[in-house]
């Protein structure tokens, strides 16, 4: 199925960064709420979309680990 555009709208919600050569990134204030932290690898031809759900709470600290098995 062909997917239908996305709403502009959404682009105010989303933001973005690059990990560091250690694959180590941050975002500094990220409101309270649950959030999906998404990272893309390639692997030869492809490129491979790894997500993570993470719940932010006041000023803390949340580690999010991508990991994914490749064949």
């Amino acid at each position: 199925y062909k997917m239908e555009k996305a709403d502009k709208k959404l682009f105010n919600y989303l933001k973005f960064t690059a990990s560091n050569s250690d694959g180590k990134f941050a975002f500094y204030g990220v409101a309270d709420g649950s959030y999906y932290v998404i990272g893309m690898i390639k692997h030869g031809t492809k490129n491979i979309r790894i997500a993570q759900e993470v719940s932010v709470q006041g000023s803390t600290i949340v580690n999010v680990d991508l990991k994914r098995m490749i064949d």
